[in-house]
């Protein structure tokens, strides 16, 4: 079958094969009678192929996917699992980060102290402070008489 491959006569069938490999194939095939019967064999085979008809989803699939992915979601993801690699990457990224966090509001403190800025929250906890700051904010104003 000279030097074509079947998948050259596929594409050929298909309408892929380039041009100059083609007219090559058309020569050949001209020249051998066995590859001109293997090509025209291929083609017919092509010819007869249909594409697949569309299907529709079965009933309650979407509710069977979403159910097997939360069950399995809880034992996909567990540093048990993973490669020691990848738990030492995990825990110095949260390491660094806390350090980062710590020196980012440490360098802060410092820098407002520095400028003379003192804090804007009187009380002694946040809740009281968003309480106020609640109650300003919804405070109606009082109906002049």
């Amino acid at each position: 079958m000279s030097d074509f491959r079947e998948e050259d006569l596929l594409e050929a069938a298909a309408g892929q094969l380039d041009a100059p490999r083609l007219r090559q194939l058309d020569a050949a095939c001209a020249r051998d009678p066995h590859l001109a019967a293997e090509r025209a064999r291929v083609e017919r085979l092509w010819r007869s192929l249909e594409p697949a008809s569309p299907s529709r989803v079965p009933f309650g699939f979407a509710t069977r996917v979403t159910a097997r992915a939360f069950a399995e979601r809880s034992e996909a993801f567990s540093l048990r699992m993973m490669p020691g690699w990848v738990r030492l990457g995990a825990a110095s990224a949260l390491i660094a980060g806390v350090a980062l966090g710590v020196g980012a509001g440490w360098l802060r403190g410092a820098a407002g102290s520095a400028a003379g800025l003192e804090p804007t929250w009187t009380s002694d906890s946040w809740a009281e402070s968003y309480l106020d700051e609640l109650e300003q904010d919804l405070s109606l104003p009082e109906a002049e008489s």
